[in-house]
C-alpha cells in the first residue's frame, strides 16, 4: 500500500496554509479527511499495479520483494483490500465534497487505465 507514499497528498494542505485558514477547525478537518480518503484511494491504485504488473515485478530485482509479487500477500487478497480502500476512500471523498469526489474518482479512473493499458 506504500504509506511512505502518503507525504506526496500533504499538498492537499496548502490550499489552506496559503489561504491562510490552517486554523479554522472545520476546514482543517475536512482536509485532514480529504488526505486520508485520498490516501486510500491511492493505496488501492498501488494494490491494482502491484496485480497488472505481477509477471515483469516478479523478475525485478527490487519489485519482486513486494508482497503481491513475492507471494506474501495473495492476489486475492491484495484485490479484495484494494476493493476495500476504494469503496471507502471514495465514498469518503464524495461525503466531503462532490467535486473532491469526482476529482478522487478521475484520479482512480486514470490510474486504473494507465495500470492496465498507457504503459504497456
Amino acid at each position: 500500500m506504500r504509506i511512505s507514499h502518503w507525504v506526496k497528498n500533504l499538498f492537499l494542505f496548502a490550499a489552506l496554509i496559503f489561504s491562510g485558514h490552517l486554523l479554522r477547525t472545520e476546514e482543517l478537518l475536512l482536509t485532514v479527511l480529504g488526505f486520508l480518503s485520498f490516501s486510500l484511494v491511492s493505496s488501492s491504485i498501488y494494490l491494482i499495479n502491484d496485480i497488472a504488473d505481477l509477471e515483469k515485478d516478479r523478475i525485478h530485482p527490487l519489485k519482486s520483494k513486494r508482497p503481491v509479487a513475492s507471494g506474501a500477500l495473495s492476489i486475492n487478497a491484495a484485490a479484495l483490500t484494494a476493493t476495500g480502500l476504494l469503496t471507502i476512500g471514495l465514498g469518503a471523498s464524495f461525503q466531503i465534497n462532490s467535486r473532491f469526489g469526482l476529482v478522487t474518482a478521475l484520479y482512480t479512473v486514470v490510474n486504473v487505465f494507465y495500470s492496465f493499458f498507457l504503459k504497456k
